[in-house]
Order: C-alpha cells, then structure tokens, then sequence
C-alpha cells in the first residue's frame, strides 16, 4: 500500500509517462483490491439515464424538539429570575400577607390594584394626548395647509417652478409646521404609546410572577411549599384547587369574552370603517384574544384567574373612560368624534350591523 501511495505522489513527468503508456491491471497487483485504474487516471463515462446521486442530511426531529424546549426553557427562566418578576412576587406575597386574604382574592385583588395605580393614569394621559392630537389635525392643521397652498402658489409663479418642485416644497413645510404644532402643544404621538410600555411588562412580570408560586421559585425554601401547598388546598369560587387546571371553561372563556368585549367596543365606539393597518391590527388583536383561551386552558387556575381579572379590570377602565363627565373632570379636550351618549352609541351601532348583515342574507 505504501509503494502505491509512493506512485500516486510521483512528478507530473513519470505520471504523464504513466498515463500514455497505459499500463494494465497487473500492474498494480500490489494495491488494495479495492483501487481501480480507471476511477484515478480517466474520466468515468455516466450513462445518461443514470440519475445523480447526492448526499442528503435528514434532520432528527427528536434532536430538534429538545433543542426547542430548551431555547424556551432558558427564555423562561431568565424572565422568572428577572428583577420586575421578583418585584411582583414580591408585591404579591405582600398583599396576600398584610391583607390576610386566601390566595383567589389576592391573586384578584392585585390584578385590579396594580393595573389601578400604574395604568389607568397612564391610559388618562393616552386619551388626553390623543384627544389633542385630534384636534391639531382636524381642527388647526387645516387652516395651515391652506396658507401653505397660497404661498406654494404665489412661489411657483414668481420663481417658475416645476409641478414636482412645487410639490416637494409644500409637502417639505407642511411637515415643518406639523412638528411646530406638535411641539407647542406638547402632543406627540409617542406619549400616547407610553401605555404599551408599561401595561405589558406589567402583564408579563406578574403572569411569571404567578409561575414561580406555582413552582416554588426562585427557591425552594419553607415559605414556598407553604406558598404551594396553600395553592393546592385552597378553594376559590368554582374552583377546588388553585393549582390544577380550570376543567370548566369558565375563566378561559371570561378571559377571551372581556378581551373580545374591549377590542369590539373600541370599535363600535369610533363607528367608521377599519381599512388597512387598522383593518390588519384589529384582526390580529381578535385572534390573540381567540388563541388565549386553549393557552389559559392548560395552565393553573390561579394563573387563568389573573389573566381573567386583568381583562374584566380592562373592560370597566374602558368603558370609565369613555363616559362624558369623567372625561371632562379629567380634563380631555372635546374632539369631533367624542360620543355625548357613548354607550348608547355603541348599542345602537351594533343593533345597526346586525341588522345589516340580515339584510346582507
């Protein structure tokens, strides 16, 4: 074997030699049985009806679940060790502490006192700053745009500019004084998506909050099992135990129904027509609240118990928010499409579209 890897390895001048001389099998007797003349020195003829054959890799299904369930077993552990979780665990067992109630009405009573204290001011705020971004737009903005459209005009005949110019010009000062009204009101839109950035870490962090109770996080000391064996023992309402599964349907089913109710609500109450992003965004938001009800399904009841009161929480701010007088003891400006009866509005627009879809049939 070692004189025929010597051969191989000779200079170009001894192969080429080698080449034309065209020596035969015997050779090279002294060779593995296994190497042939032919696959080294000359070029193999592939029939043409012979397909190629290549190598495929199949991925193992089994190797890839367990690589997911670890991803999502890391992602969830470093959540449940964040700080903002320890905090609300924390604010959790305190309430449960000092007010000496079981479990069910804490997990309740938090849900409401937290979304109470950071929230709802916020979600004044939101409404007041869109409040007086719809009367920049609808109301100031107009007037503006008009003196642009002069002044675009007298310009265009004075200095003899170009259709697409003049456009660019009036489309470029346009935005100039819509930044200069933004800034003196004091109403960027950015304010009114401060609420976003708190509400859902706010979710998060007490949902994963709730999960170390459950699982006696982050340490097993004596004050967790105590924590988890008053959750297993403990009744509330309909449900025996506040660590098994809610096998009635009923928080899942008033979690998805609050949900649905506010987003239905939101859009009874403006009373126009979703196209586009809007169309697309409700959509999305209606299907999450759909998908949410299996999800809750499979968790502990006390965990479904939290995200039901979260969303029946949600449903009374909305509808506190959008009465008359709390808006104006607020001091939410008035805009065009503020409901004088709001409620009334939205029953009236939904007995509307009902009747419209029976007419439809």
């Amino acid at each position: 074997m070692l004189r025929c890897y010597r051969t191989l390895h000779l200079g170009s001048t001894v192969l080429s030699t080698s080449i034309k001389s065209k020596p035969s099998a015997c050779s090279f007797s002294h060779c593995s049985s296994s190497f042939q003349l032919t696959g080294v020195f000359t070029k193999q003829k592939r029939n043409a009806a012979e397909p190629y054959e290549y190598q495929k890799r199949y991925l193992s299904k089994e190797s890839f679940s367990t690589k997911l369930v670890e991803i999502q077993t890391s992602i969830f552990d470093t959540i449940s060790f964040s700080t903002p979780v320890q905090w609300a665990q924390q604010v959790l067992i305190f309430v449960h502490d000092t007010s000496g109630l079981d479990w069910g009405p804490t997990v309740v009573v938090s849900a409401f006192l937290l979304r109470f204290l950071l929230t709802f001011p916020l979600s004044i705020y939101q409404h007041y700053i869109l409040a007086k971004l719809e009367n920049l737009v609808t109301k100031k903005f107009p007037d503006i745009l008009e003196e642009l459209k002069k002044e675009t005009a007298i310009a265009t005949r004075m200095f003899n500019w170009e259709n697409d110019r003049a456009n660019f010009n009036y489309q470029r000062s346009a935005r100039i004084q819509y930044k200069k009204l933004i800034e003196e009101e004091n109403c960027h839109p950015a304010k009114a998506s401060l609420l976003i950035w708190i509400q859902m870490p706010l979710w998060i962090s007490s949902s994963f909050a709730i999960r170390n109770l459950t699982l006696m996080r982050p340490e097993q000391t004596m004050d967790a099992m105590q924590i988890y064996a008053d959750l297993s023992t403990e009744q509330f309402l309909f449900l025996d135990s506040l660590m098994a599964c809610d096998a009635s349907f009923i928080l899942p089913f008033a979690m998805s129904l609050f949900n649905l109710a506010i987003i239905e609500m939101q859009v009874l109450y403006r009373d126009e027509k979703l196209t586009g992003a809007k169309r697309y965004t409700t959509n999305v938001f209606r299907l999450i609240a759909v998908m949410m009800m299996p999800i809750a399904a499979n968790v502990p009841s006390v965990l479904a118990l939290y995200w039901a009161s979260s969303a029946m929480y949600g449903f009374g701010q909305n509808l506190v928010l959008w009465s008359p007088k709390f808006r104006k003891f607020c001091g939410i400006p008035m805009t065009r499409k503020t409901r004088l009866l709001p409620y009334r509005h939205m029953v009236e627009t939904l007995i509307n579209r009902y009747r419209k879809l029976e007419s439809g049939k």
